[in-house]
Formats: C-alpha cells, structure tokens, sequence
C-alpha cells in the first residue's frame, strides 16, 4: 500500500514549484527597479528644487539657412520659390512666436525652482554660471515616445529624465498631432502659459508640496 503515497515531483509539482519561484524573483526584481527609479527620482526632484531649470529656446537657424541659399538658386521655379518662401516665412514666425510665448509664460507660471534661458544655438549655459543655482536642468522641446509634441525636462548631461519623475508636458492635442500628419491642418501648440502651469504644479506635486 506504500506505494499510493508516492509523490512524482518531476511530473506537475516541481514545474509548479519552479514556476512561483520564478514568479516572485521577477515581482522581487520588479519591485528593486520601482525602488530604483524611484529613489533616483527623489534626487533630481530635490536637486531641481535647489538648483536652475533652464528652458532651451529652440532655433531654426540652420533650417532658416538652407532655405534662404534656395531661394538664391537661379533654377528655382516660380511654384518652387512661391513655396519655399512660404515655408521660410511660417519657419521664421514659428521661431520668433515660440521664443516670445516661451519666455513670458515662464515669468508667469514657474516658480518651482530658479530659471534661466538659453538659445539652443548659444555658447552652453556652462560657460557663464555667475549668479546661476546648480546643478542645472534643462527643458527642451522635443517628442515623446508616442510622438506628442511636448517640452522635456533632461539632465545635466543632456539625457531625458524617466517616471516616475514628472519630465513632461504635452504641447498639443493628440488630434491635433494626427491632423498635421496626414495634412489635414497645421497644429498649434496649447497656450504655453497653461504648459507651464502643468508643468510647474507636476513639480510641486511630485516634490510634496503646493504651488505658489
């Protein structure tokens, strides 16, 4: 009768036993990773809190450039030159109303940490720090993974921040972003005042306290 007790464990026990074991290593390792990020989040918030947030004014300098040195080429078409121009005149406007827009809703909603601004095609911020709080932080516009427009908040080494740290904030509707793929009308950022107020309430709120 001995034998109606014996256990094959290379049948379905052990693999059951080997899966959970795999199971929680993975949940262990998981949960390491959320700590990890975590704590590497509380450090560039509270060095961001102390530091300069330096928002990059984007500049289409060398767009502007190829544009202007093609419509200097003889052989440009009358349809082709009616169209370049038109691109470099949108081109321009967007520069000039972004820079002017970015600045004035920066003096007005951001108060989480010090701020500066630099022209993405200036002498690096590194190189004039007098009177500047660091470390420094760096806003860019730029896209996230899922291609939204938006303004990125980076490292001093130029590298995006990740979750659960707040580094961005969407510049346009998704809509919007689709439309202008497929051509059906060209988007315009969000009133960059109410970019900026996100941003700065993000911050706060992340930090663990309420904004100003």
């Amino acid at each position: 009768m001995m034998h109606l007790f014996n256990v094959d464990l290379t049948g379905s026990v052990l693999p059951g036993l080997l899966i959970q074991l795999a199971l929680a290593c993975l949940s262990m390792q998981m949960l390491s990773a959320q700590q990890t990020n975590k704590q590497v989040a509380n450090t560039h918030i509270n060095e961001l809190r102390n530091g300069t947030l330096v928002f990059i004014i984007p500049s289409y300098g060398q767009k502007i450039e190829v544009l202007q040195d093609l419509l200097l080429q003889n052989d440009l078409s009358e349809k082709e030159r009616k169209r370049t121009e038109k691109v470099l005149q949108r081109t321009q406007s967007e520069q000039d109303s972004f820079a002017t827009a970015l600045r004035h809703a920066v003096d007005l909603e951001y108060h989480f940490s010090a701020y500066a601004f630099e022209k993405a095609d200036s002498t690096p911020l590194h190189n004039n720090t007098e009177g500047l709080q660091q470390p420094f932080y760096y806003v860019k516009r730029g896209t996230t993974e899922s291609g939204a427009d938006a303004l990125l908040i980076m490292d001093d080494s130029g590298n995006t921040l990740e979750k659960p740290f707040p580094y961005y904030v969407r510049l346009v509707k998704v809509s919007a972003i689709f439309d202008s793929f497929f051509g059906v009308a060209e988007y315009e950022w969000k009133d960059l005042s109410k970019v900026i107020n996100k941003m700065n309430r993000n911050l706060h709120k992340f930090y663990g306290i309420k904004p100003e």
